[in-house]
């Protein structure tokens, strides 16, 4: 797909602050004061602000001079980031020391856990707070009001900031493979860290691989997922042949083709075995066109609307992973319609 200017220049500065590097396009970057506004509000949809101004920071004075008066905005846009990521990492280690003295086992997914993998984690945007806990755990940690999500889970507030628990650790819809995870999550485990435990690596690439698969095949998924998956794939340590396996094993080895395939091309994720292709490209398109996760168009979320999303990336999504395809739009039309 020909990319417009600001999308040029944006997907330019995203991969210099991706990876801690100089701009790979300099002439990409020879903007108005208009686009450069433009630019940085669509940083802002993606939520990927926090590596755009990264990427400030090592552009030329004369590429940047166009910007100047936008950049006191943005620097107060990066502070809130950073203060918001404080606020979490309170919230987080406060939720944990509860659960863990009324006997639960909370385990820390995306978010905050993946801001690690960054070079600066507090400027990685984190939406809400999600953890996932074995379903019999989930139903005593929950508290009264919260409300129940499509998955299975639960959404409430806790000062403020959003709290998704989760008794589905991997977004696998198809029954046929409830055995597979399980036998993955029992082998490979969770990781204690110092304030929370987390999923090993393996697990944790496996995590972001199929929840960006989720929202690509409905609403749209944001350029910040793909970044988190790029980065997981570049500083996690795991065995990459037990990693295809288990892309194998649960349905998603031609779609994980694909997501590498766009971070290589895309993001110029270290690796090179894929180059563009007409998929990458649909995946392109829907990631520019959905901002983050989709929200910049989706309207509401009601099981008709629900259905026409999943019903539009159809085409895309039975050639990636026909039969997750398949169960992730029963399951999510079903769980929509008991809320």
């Amino acid at each position: 797909m020909e990319l417009s200017v600001l999308d040029r220049a944006l997907l330019t500065l995203v991969r210099s602050g991706l990876w801690e590097c100089e701009v790979d396009n300099p002439g990409a970057l020879s903007l108005s004061t208009g686009q450069w506004a433009e630019v940085f509000a669509r940083a802002k949809s993606q939520t990927v602000t926090g590596l755009v101004w990264q990427a400030l920071d090592l552009l030329d004075d004369d590429l940047l001079m166009p910007a100047g008066p936008l950049l006191g905005k943005l620097a107060v846009q990066v502070d809130g980031l950073e203060r918001q990521s404080e606020a979490m990492q309170k919230e987080v280690r406060s939720i944990f020391l509860q659960m863990e003295a009324e006997g639960l086992h909370p385990v820390l997914q995306k978010g905050l856990a993946v801001a690690s993998l960054y070079e600066r984690p507090k400027l990685r945007t984190c939406g809400d707070i999600d953890i996932y806990l074995p379903k019999e755990e989930l139903r005593k940690a929950a508290p009264r009001g919260a409300e129940k999500s499509s998955d299975g889970g639960v959404l409430f507030q806790r000062n403020g900031i959003d709290v998704e628990l989760h008794s589905q650790l991997l977004d696998i819809d198809d029954p046929g493979k409830r055995k597979a995870i399980a036998a993955l999550i029992d082998s490979e485990g969770f990781v204690k860290e110092r304030d929370w435990t987390t999923t090993s690596a393996l697990v944790t690439l496996l995590l972001l691989d199929a929840h960006i698969l989720k929202h690509a095949m409905g609403w749209g998924i944001g350029l910040r997922q793909l970044c988190d998956y790029a980065r997981a794939r570049k500083v996690l340590k795991y065995d990459e042949s037990a990693f295809q396996a288990a892309c194998e094993q649960l349905g998603i080895a031609k779609w994980t083709e694909v997501l590498d395939a766009f971070c290589e091309s895309c993001l110029y994720m270290e690796g090179r075995r894929y180059e563009m292709n007409p998929l990458v490209e649909e995946l392109l398109e829907k990631v520019l066109r959905g901002g983050n996760f989709g929200n910049d168009f989706r309207q509401s979320v009601n099981p008709v609307e629900t259905a026409m999303a999943l019903g539009r990336g159809w085409s895309f999504s039975r050639k990636v992973a026909p039969k997750e395809a398949l169960w992730h739009f029963v399951s999510l039309v079903k769980g929509r319609l008991k809320k």
